[in-house]
């Protein structure tokens, strides 16, 4: 699946969520339906869309270039990204709150850390196959 395809299913998730959050706790009043949706919106950044970042490169680095298949879910370094994207969820969906948005702030932050690092090992292995390639790795 191409990454921007990636993305865009991270946004649109987001925001059919954040629809049915809008009807369950703003029916009753449009001022809050609009606030809900403006927060989450605000917070995207810091919930389903880098846990779709996180997710697909977790799995376009155990696919290494090949066809999808279930087996790809078994390597033990695909274990670790999906269950951080699915504990940050979880956590998210918790009925607590932490000022200033906290749990936002908190399991976006763990997030991010997760994609860059995901994104630098993407790189590492771009420069090693260039140096395979050019034979300057023994």
């Amino acid at each position: 699946m191409d990454y921007f395809w990636e993305q865009l299913l991270g946004c649109g998730f987001a925001a059919f969520e954040s629809a049915g959050y809008a009807l369950r706790f703003g029916l009753l009043d449009i001022k809050d339906m609009i606030d809900i949706i403006q927060i989450r919106g605000l917070l995207s950044p810091f919930a389903h869309i880098v846990w779709t970042a996180v997710a697909g490169a977790a799995l376009w680095r155990v696919m290494r270039g090949n066809s999808f298949h279930f087996g790809l879910c078994r390597p033990t370094e695909s274990y670790m990204p999906f269950g951080l994207v699915v504990v940050c969820h979880f956590v998210l969906n918790l009925d607590f709150e932490i000022p200033f948005y906290g749990k936002y702030l908190v399991c976006g932050f763990v997030s991010w850390v997760a994609a860059l690092n995901l994104f630098n090992l993407g790189i590492q292995e771009i420069r090693e196959e260039q140096l395979d390639v050019r034979g300057l790795r023994g």
